[in-house]
């Protein structure tokens, strides 16, 4: 009798550990879902702090304007700190290319004229991260 009943409370600390074990699993797996959540979320964030440094020069802007986004391009293709995505971006000044990926210096047009109108415009990755801006 003695031997059943020890029998018994062993099989109840058995089923009680696997329980614990189950309800762990369960957290775990709820936890993990809502961490990569987070995970796309600040993604998301940081595209959208990125095309922010560049969406103010879409739309009529000045020669001045076209001169501050092709020197906020430059320091972000050679930030060294920044993460790959959001380097190599390209700026076309009436049909010039005069920054791509690769250049860390830039000459401007002969025929750039800093009070001059220009329009810009963006093209987006597939991520939704700028990287082409055009001002013609």
């Amino acid at each position: 009798m003695e031997n059943a009943s020890k029998a018994i409370l062993i099989a109840g600390a058995i089923l009680l550990v696997m329980a614990i074990i189950g309800i762990g699993m369960v957290i775990f797996s709820q936890t993990r879902g809502t961490i990569d959540n987070m995970g796309t979320e600040i993604d998301s964030f940081a595209v959208q702090a990125h095309n922010n440094k560049f969406n103010s020069y879409v739309g009529q802007v000045t020669g001045s304007q076209v001169l501050e986004c092709i020197q906020k391009a430059l320091t972000t293709n050679s930030n060294q700190d920044l993460d790959a995505r959001f380097k190599g971006i390209t700026v076309s000044l009436s049909g010039t290319v005069v920054i791509d990926s690769t250049k860390t210096t830039y000459t401007a047009p002969s025929s750039f004229n800093t009070s001059k109108k220009y329009t810009g415009s963006v093209t987006y990755d597939t991520n939704g991260i700028i990287k082409t801006i055009t001002f013609i």
